[in-house]
């Protein structure tokens, strides 16, 4: 279909597929994480293909809220090949700069998603321990490994999506990836703190007539307001020559690429 910052058909479909999986309810709720049949049923593969059929028929399905935002990711590929990767966040919007803490330690928390609520799938009772619907990607080709990566923000699944289609299905770079615009989750109101779930935000400089013509396809897309696309940490290998190439792309003041 083509990459979606050149082809229409490539971004209505990306777009598509990213507000179905992020409106997966089973995905986000206790219930699905302590069925031990439930993630193995899903790693085999059967439900991305019903996913793709419905994204393929064009039916719409409720989306689930937007998380929140201002976190941090770190992603380190050593000499020898071992990685890691992982994501914090604080969610300062509702919380305030400091979050949550227990014991002087931060929580990496998500409390927001999951209230306690007697009539909520997503509810963490008293005594329970909460979700992590966080972002960590670790890719391989066999058992060489071809990327270390993740995502913070309110837009970091689009994000993540859309830097593990480019890097491994278009070969791109790091640097183009991290430069080239996308799009992100839903819309969301920073005074106050709700979330326009109609709508998909997409980078400013997308021209106004793909806007519009994703419109016409029956897709929503806003450049108004606060524009999140997700903050990009990635790694990647070069399976020919061995070479690991990185990007720190979105200004951040303690951001930065390393290399050994």
């Amino acid at each position: 279909l083509g990459h979606p910052s050149e082809s229409l058909d490539g971004l209505e479909a990306m777009v598509r597929i990213s507000r179905a999986v992020s409106a997966e309810p089973p995905l986000n709720t206790h219930a699905f994480f302590e069925d031990p049949k439930a993630p193995a049923a899903l790693l085999a593969g059967s439900r991305p293909a019903q996913i793709w059929g419905e994204v393929a028929a064009r039916i719409q399905r409720p989306p689930l809220p937007a998380p929140g935002s201002h976190s941090y990711a770190v992603a380190v590929v050593d000499e020898q090949g071992g990685a890691v990767t992982g994501t914090h966040t604080i969610e300062s919007l509702p919380f305030g700069t400091n979050g949550l803490f227990v014991g002087g330690v931060p929580l990496n928390n998500t409390g927001i998603q999951h209230p306690y609520s007697a009539d909520s799938a997503y509810a963490t009772p008293p005594g329970r321990y909460l979700i992590e619907p966080l972002s960590a990607v670790l890719a391989f080709e066999g058992d060489r490994l071809v990327l270390a990566g993740g995502t913070f923000s309110a837009s970091l699944w689009p994000a993540d999506f859309q830097m593990v289609s480019s890097l491994l299905d278009f070969d791109w770079t790091p640097e183009r990836v991290a430069l080239t615009p996308r799009f992100g989750g839903y819309g969301i109101d920073l005074t106050k703190l709700t979330a326009d779930i109609s709508v998909n935000v997409i980078d400013k400089r997308v021209r106004a007539e793909v806007v519009e013509a994703m419109k016409q396809r029956g897709v929503a897309l806003s450049q108004a307001g606060y524009v999140d696309t997700g903050m990009l940490v990635m790694i990647k290998r070069d399976l020919r020559s061995g070479a690991l190439t990185g990007f720190t792309p979105e200004a951040l003041p303690e951001g930065r690429a390393a290399g050994y």
